[in-house]
């Protein structure tokens, strides 16, 4: 997958290449430059001194010039790299069901948005950027080392091929850490996010330092996974540094023993050094550069997606034909957490005509949830049958079912966005759609008097509006989007009791299809309703 997100950005690649290629030919030049400024100062030749000085200055301003270039283009690659990733998981979501995408927690998509794609990035491309780099400068260091004698080459090759053969031991003990290290950050976050949920429990039952000492165990895993880590990198970093030493030395050690053959001039014994502390230095981290990157490949797992072959449609606001609903025999059953099935509906045959409006009641665990669960195709592993029309639920496109149906849920969901947005969702829907939606809810007049009105920004759980009033934003965004079925899960639950029954009356007045799950069935609504589903415990 790493391939192919570098193949799919090969031209940004080729750019980096290229400003990599001027940082190692830059270095190079510096350092024969400095084999004539050392020749010169040994013969007193102030000509030849001043002008490898020179050439020196000039040979490390276009280094720096590079290194900045190369720096500013590496980000904005390695950025654009991991935007196509997000983009590929986000991708996956959104064609995703309803099934598939609670296979995981809200917390491991996080933890994969946020900590996976950090990882790649620090330990995915700057790790291949580096070997890069130490490649291509390797590469020119051992072109500028046959310039003084071909033995040196063949010294160089020799100890190079003992130092990638030193931490081979270490390759696998890398990528487990890795993936440890991942693992572990991935639980520390869905943990996070699953508790600190629940602050505002914890505080009322001033359980805050059970809280505290909750989230702490879970870093101190992250603590031990990464010290093991650091352990591993510390021994192949130490073995990588034993042969960088070792390379280094007998380099120079031997370019020392062709100057007092005056095979190579006494200046070459600078240029060797610095040259082949280039080559050593590379072997030496390669290893490590290369059990990092090999780290990463795990975590992109999550991001490979290819996109499905069909067009999926937009959401339309158009409203479609009505259809009766239809349930022959239904029944759902699931598995417990010790594998034993429990039936939630067992051979449930009814029919919501289009346009009328039902109550569902039933008392907890009776099923009334998972009922609208199957009628939004939010689960399909049903048996018996339920149609929408003609059609099995089953089989229906989740996206043309998802036209049919709006769900109102018990907590409604806003973001931290405007009251418009919260609304509409991306879509355009005009001021007079959004304000007749308002109105039928009964919030209109409370929009109205706040300083943005329909600008307002909501907090991140809605938090400057009451219960009540985000429960009636909820069915506002039910009346906006006009599907011919509408679901209510206690849809007046957070309302007082003058407000529920008005809401409900106006629920009872609305053009759809209106089933609504309620624990609090009036008497004046019963009369009103065209049926009343009651459903027992299985």
């Amino acid at each position: 997958i790493m391939k192919k997100v570098l193949l799919v950005h090969w031209k940004n690649q080729g750019v980096v290449l290229l400003l990599m290629a001027g940082v190692a030919l830059s270095q190079t030049i510096a350092s024969l430059q400095n084999v004539q400024v050392l020749n010169s100062l040994i013969q007193f030749d102030q000509k030849g001194f001043i002008q490898g000085v020179v050439g020196m200055v000039l040979a490390y301003s276009c280094f720096l010039m590079f290194i900045y270039l190369q720096i500013r283009y590496t980000a904005y690659t390695s950025q654009k790299m991991s935007l196509y990733l997000r983009d590929q998981l986000l991708t996956r979501l959104r064609y995703s069901d309803y099934q598939t995408f609670h296979k995981v927690t809200v917390g491991n998509y996080a933890s994969k948005l946020s900590n996976d794609i950090t990882m790649i990035e620090t330990d995915g491309f700057a790790n291949i950027y580096q070997v890069m780099q130490g490649v291509l400068s390797s590469l020119f260091a051992v072109i500028a080392l046959a310039q003084f004698h071909w033995s040196l080459i063949v010294l160089t090759l020799g100890q190079s091929c003992l130092l990638l053969l030193l931490p081979k031991i270490f390759q696998k003990k890398m990528k487990q850490s890795a993936v440890a290290t991942a693992q572990a950050n991935e639980a520390f976050l869905s943990k996070t996010n699953e508790l600190l949920a629940g602050f505002d429990t914890f505080l009322n039952f001033q359980r805050l330092d059970f809280l505290k000492n909750k989230l702490l165990g879970s870093a101190q895993r992250i603590q031990s996974a990464k010290l093991k880590q650091a352990q591993v990198m510390a021994a192949v970093s130490v073995t990588g540094g034993v042969g960088n030493v070792t390379g280094q030395l007998s380099v120079l050690g031997f370019t020392g023993y062709l100057a007092f053959l005056q095979i190579v001039p006494i200046g070459a014994i600078t240029a060797t050094g610095n040259l082949a502390s280039t080559i050593f230095n590379t072997l030496g981290n390669i290893s490590s550069y290369l059990s990092k990157i090999q780290g990463t490949f795990p975590l992109f797992d999550a991001f490979s997606y290819e996109k499905p072959t069909h067009e999926i449609s937009l959401p339309s606001k158009k409203t479609n034909d009505a259809k009766d609903l239809v349930l022959a025999q239904a029944s759902y059953c699931y598995q417990t957490t010790d594998g034993k099935p429990q039936r939630m509906l067992f051979n449930l045959s009814t029919t919501f005509k289009a346009g009328q409006k039902y109550a569902i009641v039933g008392e907890s665990g009776s099923g009334k949830s998972t009922l609208f669960s199957l009628l939004t195709g939010r689960r399909k592993d049903y048996s018996g049958s339920i149609r929408l029309g003609e059609t099995e639920i089953k089989e229906f496109p989740l996206e043309e079912l998802q036209d049919n149906v709006t769900v109102i849920d018990q907590r409604p969901f806003v973001y931290q966005a405007s009251i418009r947005e919260n609304l509409t969702l991306g879509q355009f829907f005009s001021d007079e759609e959004i304000e007749q939606a308002l109105k039928k809810a009964e919030l209109f007049a409370v929009i109205e008097q706040l300083p943005e009105q329909l600008d307002t920004v909501l907090t991140e759980t809605g938090g400057n509006l009451s219960g009540g009033q985000l429960q009636r934003l909820a069915l506002a965004r039910g009346f906006l989007w006009k599907k011919p079925i509408l679901l209510v899960d206690e849809g007046t639950s957070n309302l007082d009791q003058e407000n529920a029954k008005k809401i409900e009356k106006l629920l009872l007045q609305q053009p759809q299809t209106v089933l609504f799950i309620t624990h609090h069935l009036r008497d004046e609504i019963v009369q009103k309703l065209d049926g009343v589903l009651s459903l027992t415990p299985s």
